[in-house]
């Protein structure tokens, strides 16, 4: 005899109750499974951290190109000829190009339960081998660990029922500088831990490369059921997010055996004269003195120091190419004589004489001609 109390086993009856029968409204019956079998299919889908039939998950901070890179994914998917369905629930408009066709509810504001039966009839209908979820937050109550829970579970009935794959996109809270990353930092962490067969973080570090001035991303492994971690954190996956001749936005330049130590509390530049080109360029840009700091990995009282040296040396080339100023004579004859006097030696000052005394003469002359005309 259990010691929970009736009122508990009564309360947990009726959510299971009400768990099973939302999912037969929402699952049709009659929909046959794929051809790929959940235990046994390991077939790796991408990167060796996703594989068939598992539901893996894909976490970042705000604006670190999760999206993008899920979206890149998909397209290599596609590329291998595999059917995928890519869910935008919160990106509606690019600043970019899609690389792949995007499936969105009509009603941006949906409540969860009609964006999920929207996902299972969209996929009950399709069935595609692969299914990208961008963002699981706006599929349940994010404050609410018991709701996320739920969310998860149904998904997972909706990929075991039609054999297909998942990955799911979610938020993480804003990393310190110098941080590394951690599943700590996933919003319910506990939950999507445990729901999940495969998790991996995207991470944007202050690692910069000196000749392009881009930032340094790395992809690190938090968890697989199937299989040991092999991304770590001395060989964590990194690349660089560039721009293509077709405005999409990409990852490239892969590398897979980077120490994520070295990637975040490294700057990556090697010589001063790298930093100084690195101080330059983000002072054009009107970075703080802080900022400046943390990317090149100098103290701010250096940086500051070094920004003062490129000042005055400025300040200097653009007081070379001020053009020389003619000045008057009366100014020559009274401040610029004395000055004379008082830097140079008894030889120079007779020289000035002279030469004042020569232009006081030519003035007389054309005074007394100038007088003599008037008078006639």
């Amino acid at each position: 005899m259990s010691n929970r109390p009736k009122n508990f086993r009564k309360a947990l009856n009726a959510s299971s109750n009400q768990f099973s029968s939302t999912f037969n409204s929402i699952l049709p019956s009659s929909s046959p499974t794929n051809n790929m079998n959940t235990e046994s299919d390991n077939t790796d889908l991408w990167q060796g951290l996703w594989a068939q039939g598992e539901m893996a998950c894909l976490f970042g901070e705000p604006c670190v190109g999760k999206s993008i890179l899920a979206m890149q994914i998909a397209n290599e998917l596609k590329n291998k000829r595999l059917s995928v369905i890519y869910f935008d629930l919160e990106n509606f408009e690019y600043p970019v190009k899609p690389l792949v066709e995007t499936c969105s509810p009509s009603d941006y504001y949906a409540s969860p339960d009609e964006k999920i039966q929207f996902i299972a009839q969209e996929i009950a209908d399709k069935k595609p081998q692969a299914v990208i979820i961008d963002e699981i937050s706006l599929l349940t109550d994010s404050k609410d660990p018991f709701s996320m829970r739920q969310t998860l579970n149904r998904l997972r009935v909706i990929i075991r029922h039609n054999g297909t794959a998942m990955l799911l996109i979610a938020h993480s809270k804003k990393l310190k500088k110098k941080d590394l990353a951690t599943s700590n930092e996933l919003q319910h962490p506990y939950e999507i831990m445990h729901a999940c067969d495969s998790v991996f973080s995207l991470t944007e570090t202050s690692h910069h490369n000196a000749t392009t001035n881009q930032k340094t991303h790395y992809i690190k492994q938090h968890k697989n059921r199937m299989a040991p971690v092999f991304l770590g954190d001395d060989a964590v996956m990194a690349m660089q997010l560039n721009t293509t001749e077709d405005q999409h936005l990409l990852f490239t330049n892969f590398h897979h055996d980077e120490n994520e130590r070295q990637l975040v509390r490294d700057n990556g530049f090697k010589s001063r004269e790298e930093i100084d080109k690195a101080i330059a360029h983000y002072r054009a840009l009107c970075y703080s003195t802080r900022e400046i700091s943390v990317i090149v990995g100098l103290s701010q009282a250096q940086v500051s120091r070094i920004a003062k040296a490129q000042q005055e040396e400025t300040d200097a080339s653009d007081s070379r190419k001020i053009e020389e100023i003619v000045y008057p004579q009366w100014y020559i004859d009274t401040y610029l004589s004395k000055k004379a006097r008082l830097s140079c030696g008894d030889s120079a000052v007779k020289e000035i004489d002279n030469t004042i005394a020569q232009r006081h003469q030519q003035t007389d002359a054309s005074d007394s001609c100038n007088a003599s005309k008037l008078g006639r």
